[in-house]
């Protein structure tokens, strides 16, 4: 019989075997190699045509590949960091992860969006900004002449014929414009994210391109603030990742491009605040978190009481005051341009939007036993229903809770890393809560799961991109009725969700076994849940 290895000590560096750095290796080719497919694959999605020719069964086939690749690597990582140590791949394995990252994004720089649109909308409002009309002042519908009975001041109207000579001025203005979609809805997207469009506009007009560059920077400066964070908390900066690697992330930041990037950026850079002690910064980052996505404006209460726990209500209060003050200047000038009219489409999202939720669904369906399908109730002038109205309010109602309860709760090991793990319960119960359920919602979690590698959360990115079988029924109508393709997509949100809360629940499991362990002095080598 041979002697039992024992593992190494934390952080004490060990000579790694060939094998696995050719598993680190391939893995990395190979979600290389899936997205290079894709983007060829992308070509087929061509806006408005073919709908039912249009390879979506394919797409997630290599989603699920790449996904594959990015689990492998990831087991990898945590074993070796478990037995070997956190400087075990050292600077050579962290320039890998965003060497392969870096790459798997740049195949994807000239694709076609593959089932998404929201880049319209985010190039339409650049373009109206650098021509000096605010992007909330007016719905993509408002611009054409004679189609509403609005009366428009002077300003109003001398904007409107800015921006229905701007719609004209090209081809490709033209074609941007008439391809955004919630027409009849004022633009939802914050200041930050509104500079940032500017600035896409200002390097060169109405161009995908230019706006998945300047979003590449924004994953590029994310990924580099979680190598340091990863690093100053005592783990393996291979753990980066996480985010580095998720096919989630590539696609729906990369491909799509969704403007998720600027609020996930804006988080890593948070946490990054945090564990290095620049707690002004915290609250600095959040405040620009608010002005990229909205949702970030969650964290805040966590942020707060960790700081009066740790450093006094004094710098609580000085937080709090940043945290105003850098939403406060991003809102103004918009505010004083267009008045209320800058928070109507949130508005409208908040009342109106539900798809592919997680939790929302079961608490309408429960809310329609309770107050009957077709009662309608009346908010303000309008008639709404009554199920959808309650379950929208006792998932907020669950949410606030979820929110103050995970900032007030007492702190049984101070650390770092504590902080990092209430914002990621935030968000994920966020997501969950959630009326819509959108794919790249997701990418919000991926930051703090680096510290915090869960795997009913690593599983739930996985999932997720099945949302887009949506578009696969509703396409197919020669086989699928209307009622038969919803019911069809009811199914899959069950396969979507249902694994990721039975793997939550052995996490919480593990987690506790592990507890328990430690508090008895025994030796722990529980899963990827262990942040430490």
């Amino acid at each position: 019989m041979h002697e039992e290895q024992k593992p190494a000590l934390p952080g004490a560096p060990v000579r790694l075997g060939g094998g696995v750095w050719l598993l680190m290796g391939l893995a990395g080719l190979g979600l290389v190699g899936c997205f290079y497919q894709l983007a060829g694959l992308s070509a087929r999605f061509v806006y408005g045509q073919g709908h039912a020719d249009r390879p979506i069964l394919e797409f997630l086939a290599w989603m699920g590949g790449a996904f594959a690749a990015y689990a492998a690597a990831l087991w990898v990582i945590l074993r070796v960091e478990r037995f070997a140590g956190v400087r075990a791949f050292g600077w050579p394995g962290a320039a890998w992860v965003v060497a392969a990252g870096f790459a798997a994004r740049l195949a994807l720089l000239y694709s076609s969006p593959i089932q998404e649109i929201d880049y319209a909308r985010y190039l339409w409002d650049g373009a109206s900004v650098v021509h000096g009309v605010s992007p909330f002042e007016f719905a993509p519908d408002e611009i054409s002449p004679g189609e509403n009975d609005v009366a428009y001041s002077e300003r109003q109207l001398a904007d409107l014929e800015t921006l229905r000579a701007l719609r004209t001025e090209s081809a490709d203005a033209e074609r941007t414009q008439a391809r955004i979609h919630h027409r009849e809805v004022r633009t939802i997207y914050p200041p930050l994210a509104q500079g940032v469009f500017a600035l896409s506009y200002l390097v060169k007009p109405w161009s995908l391109t230019a706006l998945r560059a300047i979003f590449l920077l924004f994953e590029l400066a994310a990924t580099l603030l979680l190598l340091d964070t990863l690093r100053r908390l005592g783990h393996s900066a291979m753990r980066a990742l996480v985010y580095a690697w998720s096919p989630l992330a590539i696609k729906e930041l990369a491909n799509s491009p969704h403007l998720d990037c600027i609020a996930v950026f804006c988080i890593a850079l948070a946490a990054w605040a945090w564990v290095a002690g620049h707690g002004k910064t915290v609250f600095v980052a959040l405040g620009l978190g608010v002005l990229a996505k909205t949702w970030p404006a969650v964290l805040v209460p966590a942020a707060l009481v960790a700081i009066a726990r740790h450093t006094g209500f004094a710098q609580a209060f000085w937080g709090l005051i940043f945290f105003l003050f850098t939403v406060s200047l991003g809102y103004a000038p918009f505010v004083a341009w267009s008045g209320e009219r800058v928070f109507e489409g949130h508005v409208a999202f908040a009342t109106g939007w539900a798809i592919n939720g997680s939790l929302f669904p079961l608490s309408r369906w429960l809310a329609g036993l309770a107050v009957g399908g077709e009662t309608q109730w009346t908010v303000g002038a309008v008639a709404m229903p009554a199920a959808e109205l309650l379950a929208r309010g006792v998932c907020a109602g669950i949410g606030v809770a979820v929110v103050l309860a995970t900032a007030l709760w007492p702190e049984r090991e101070p650390s770092p890393r504590s902080l990092l793990g209430r914002w990621l319960a935030v968000t994920a119960a966020l997501f969950l809560l959630a009326p819509t359920g959108n794919p790249w919602y997701a990418t919000w979690l991926l930051p703090l799961m680096c510290v915090y590698p869960l795997r009913g959360l690593v599983l739930l990115t996985g999932l997720l991109p099945l949302h887009y079988l949506h578009f696969f029924f509703d396409y197919q109508d020669h086989c699928y009725t209307p009622e038969q393709a919803s019911s069809e997509f009811t199914m899959v949100q069950w396969i979507e969700y249902l694994p990721v809360y039975l793997v939550l629940m052995l996490d919480w499991v593990a987690w506790r076994r592990a507890r328990a362990k430690d508090a008895s002095g025994g030796v722990t080598r529980g899963g990827p849940i262990r942040a430490a």
